[in-house]
């Protein structure tokens, strides 16, 4: 729950339908008020849900749609009068299961053999190619493999071995994801 000068904003997740509900209360003037979900980069980039919640209505919620819950995902809020105040909450940012979908992001060009990971949110990582073993699961670390980057990382000449994987590594913890291992790629 966020306190406004116009009021009172607070939200409810339904995680199974992926629905945010978001509330605004004691609101003042019957000033309308935007609602919109977007991911937090530098400033907040619209994800497509947007309401307007009309001052006028006695019962003042709206519903909006999430395809995933990222850690980056936000309700922004504010009063529809000329350079009102936003208002920002992020219902997933803290959580480490969150953090898991975004390493999924990894794409695959048979043409230029090149694999490529892009997050979803922003991310300090980094990122190794390593080898999963087959003895203890363990992925080794390829030698010179490593980048850091918050944006976009990418490997050319890849070999698509099914135990070839990519390791993410944050404050957090590591993750491996290896794309071949399915034969999703040819």
């Amino acid at each position: 729950e966020f306190s406004l000068s116009a009021g009172k904003f607070d939200y409810n997740v339904d995680r199974a339908k992926k629905i945010i509900s978001v509330n605004v209360s004691n609101s003042l003037r019957d000033q309308d008020y935007y609602v919109r979900l977007c991911h937090k980069w530098f400033t907040c980039e619209d994800v497509g849900a947007f309401a307007v919640i009309k001052g006028k209505e006695s019962f003042k919620s709206v519903s909006l749609k999430y395809s995933q819950p990222l850690p980056c995902l936000c309700i922004e809020g504010w009063l529809a009068i000329p350079d009102a105040r936003r208002i920002q909450l992020c219902p997933f940012e803290n959580g480490k299961y969150y953090t898991k979908v975004l390493w999924d992001n990894i794409v695959y060009s048979p043409a230029t053999q090149t694999i490529a990971w892009e997050p979803a949110c922003p991310v300090l990582v980094m990122v190794n190619l390593c080898r999963l073993m087959k003895s203890n699961d363990h992925c080794e670390d390829i030698p010179n493999s490593s980048k850091n980057s918050p944006e976009k990382v990418k490997y050319s000449r890849v070999d698509t071995h099914p135990r070839l994987c990519m390791k993410f590594t944050t404050k957090q913890g590591s993750w491996v994801k290896c794309p071949f291992a399915h034969g999703e790629f040819p």
